[in-house]
């Protein structure tokens, strides 16, 4: 690349300010923007943000201070022309850009502006002429290196060497053997291949690694395939803070502000990775296999399933009562994403409905009214009307009824989740003395989740059975959930 040596991104990896030259903020959603400029640093906070300061900023528009100081109402949202273009010349390697940023004004007079960044980004070309493409849409081959400071395991199948030179003391890190006197090795690499991808997982001090590299052309939003693969494999919602795509002589590269690191909560993966058959990464592989196939739809958005897992795991970091909540709502969520088509009532049953809806519109005619007054009635029919509209779409429970009769799911686990969901929608406390029972019903929810995914995916392999003692690992197969249970049994 051609930069002066130093990686602006690493130092932002490392949390160091990165002192740029100038900045120039310019506003978004008006025909004559407010441009701010000024010379400042970028750094990111231990807590994960990505933020800027420009100190003596110069500003086009000599009213601007005040009237922006106090233009903001409590509560409600900021409108595009609140937020500005950011462009950075750091001096290193080139020039950064964010879309949404929003300066905060620290002092009156004005002596600095400085606020958060969601994500920055620079594009540099490493070849002139040619074919070259832009960055975003399917590319030329390349590789794409994602960074995370997620601590999270995951099993490994090869090591990476630390070779120390006894006699100069020097110490260097290196996956090609070498002749240095002595060496560790550490078993912290995961490396696959999938649908023409090689993949390589890296565990590091500070989170992991991960890159793919193809010799075919890229989908969109690979990123996001892998980080919601990675979430439904590792059973941890996980994001990349560095970014660097290499395609066609192009390289972009992303770095982005994080919040909530390393939170781990009580949602468990599907397979515990260090198990008798979790070790391998075998079936780690498939599950991450059958979900990044499942999700590559090209969209840059979560596909509806991911984002109702995450919601699973990020209730696990909250309150007992949360959590079971946060269970039981993920399960309707992924039912209604992966099955709704399941349950649905029939031809029959809609008539039956309409003559039902029909019935109740001529109720009232039926009553005394002297017996029953008008505003009880009103009442009444807004009940019935909402629960007869209801009858026209399958609730979950009707979604999973047949499942657990084509042995998709386990009926005990749908048991568990009817008795967790309706307490804690109707925010009953626990019973202290029963709380063994309750985890039992998060445990069976959890394994319910799981199945529902797997059905979908087409996932059949062994997985993690945290509704039975000791957590056994257990053979997951399409048609056979709720018979005998195959376990796995090192030989």
């Amino acid at each position: 690349m051609a930069s002066s040596g130093i990686d602006v991104a690493d130092l932002l990896m490392k949390s160091e300010e990165v002192v740029c030259r100038k900045f120039e903020l310019v506003q978004n959603g008006v025909e004559k923007p407010r441009i701010i400029w000024g010379a400042g640093y970028l750094k990111s906070t231990s807590d994960g943000r990505l933020r800027f300061k420009i100190f003596a900023p110069e500003v086009n528009d000599i009213e601007f201070g005040l009237s922006d100081l106090f233009a903001t109402q409590p509560g409600r949202l900021l409108g595009e022309d609140a937020y500005y273009r950011l462009t950075v010349t750091t001096g290193h390697d080139g020039i950064w850009f964010s879309d949404v940023v929003y300066p905060e004004i620290n002092s009156l007079p004005i002596r600095s502006i400085s606020g958060n960044i969601r994500e920055l980004r620079r594009t540099e070309h490493l070849i002139t002429g040619g074919d070259a493409e832009p960055f975003g849409n399917t590319v030329r081959p390349g590789s794409l290196h994602l960074q995370f400071l997620d601590d999270v395991e995951f099993p490994a199948n090869s090591a990476t060497t630390k070779s120390v030179s006894i006699i100069a003391g020097n110490e260097a890190n290196s996956r090609e053997s070498d002749s240095h006197p002595s060496k560790s090795w550490h078993l912290n690499v995961l490396r696959f291949s999938l649908f023409g991808y090689n993949f390589e997982m890296i565990r590091k001090e500070n989170g992991f690694s991960f890159e793919a590299t193809s010799d075919t052309l890229f989908p969109p939003h690979l990123d996001l395939r892998i980080q919601e693969s990675l979430q439904f494999a590792l059973g941890r919602t996980v994001f990349w803070k560095t970014s660097t795509f290499l395609s066609n002589g192009i390289v972009e590269t992303r770095v982005r502000t994080l919040y909530d690191l390393n939170k781990k909560g009580r949602f468990l993966g599907p397979l515990v990775h260090n198990s008798p058959a979790g070790h391998t990464g075998e079936f780690f592989i498939k599950m991450f296999e059958c979900y990044f196939s499942f999700a590559l739809t090209g969209s840059d958005e979560w596909h509806p399933c991911s984002v109702h897992l995450h919601q699973a795991i990020a209730a696990g970091s909250s309150s007992t009562e949360g959590y079971a909540l946060g269970l039981a709502v993920a399960v309707e969520g992924i039912c209604k994403a992966l099955h709704k088509e399941i349950g649905k009532p029939n031809q029959d049953e809609k008539a039956a409905i309409s003559k039902l809806s029909k019935y109740l519109e001529d109720w009232p005619s039926t009553l005394d009214p002297n017996s029953c007054g008008r505003a009880d009635i009103d009442r009444l029919m807004r009940r019935a009307k909402g629960a007869i509209s209801r009858f026209k779409e399958s609730r979950p429970l009707d979604q999973m009824i047949p499942l657990v009769q084509d042995s998709v799911i386990e009926e005990r686990h749908v048991e568990a989740w009817k008795k967790l969901r309706n307490p804690s929608a109707h925010a009953e406390i626990p019973d202290p003395t029963k709380l063994q029972e309750h985890f039992d019903k998060q445990f069976a929810v959890n394994v319910l989740i799981h199945h529902l995914i797997f059905a979908e995916i087409g996932y059949e392999g062994w997985y993690t059975d945290y509704s039975l003692p000791n957590f056994p690992d257990r053979f997951y197969r399409l048609g056979d959930m709720g018979k005998e249970p195959v376990f796995f049994i090192r030989n």
